[in-house]
């Protein structure tokens, strides 16, 4: 999210708002906090959002005080993901729920209250793994989520609306 962020403000974004279940910036130990205050020094403005993005009203939520509070929305970046690895006999259904939600869900309630409700939304991207192609040992909950965000962002740009899943190595 904040290399996301870093890279948003030197293409010259005026506002960032970074969104996590928590609201805020962890794994203090990695730097980020530092990459965040060098953030807010840089002019833009730097906003930090709470959201689960496996619970739609806090999508509909979040979107609408973004909305009210900075103006139309131009770029969504959903870059949610938890893992929970098993192999397949010991996958149930929490363990494929706990991963599909914040990805798939979270990217299909972005979509629909995004499609009709901001006009000038020129960027929809959606972080994906390879996995999705290629599979990864223990981790078909993971490869099915990103499948489906890899899939939503084909869809998208057959009903001409932005849409990108970038399948990160």
């Amino acid at each position: 999210g904040i290399v996301t962020a870093e890279a948003l403000v030197s293409a010259g974004a005026r506002c960032v708002v970074l969104a996590s279940r928590s609201g805020k910036i962890k794994y203090a130990d990695q730097g980020l906090g530092d990459r965040l205050e060098t953030l807010l020094a840089s002019g833009t403005k730097v906003v930090l959002g709470q959201c689960d993005t496996s619970v739609e009203v806090e999508v509909t939520s979040l979107l609408a005080r973004v909305r009210d509070d900075h103006g139309p929305l131009r770029a969504v970046v959903h870059a949610a993901g938890i893992v929970a690895d098993a192999l397949i006999p010991k996958q149930d259904s929490e363990s494929i729920r706990r991963v599909w939600e914040p990805k798939a869900d979270g990217a299909w309630f972005l979509h629909s209250h995004t499609m009709k409700n901001d006009k000038e939304l020129s960027t929809f991207i959606m972080y994906s793994s390879v996995a999705s192609v290629f599979g990864s040992a223990g981790q078909v909950n993971y490869s099915s989520a990103n499948a489906y965000m890899d899939e939503l962002a084909r869809w998208r740009v057959a009903q001409n609306l932005p849409g990108v899943s970038v399948q990160w190595p």
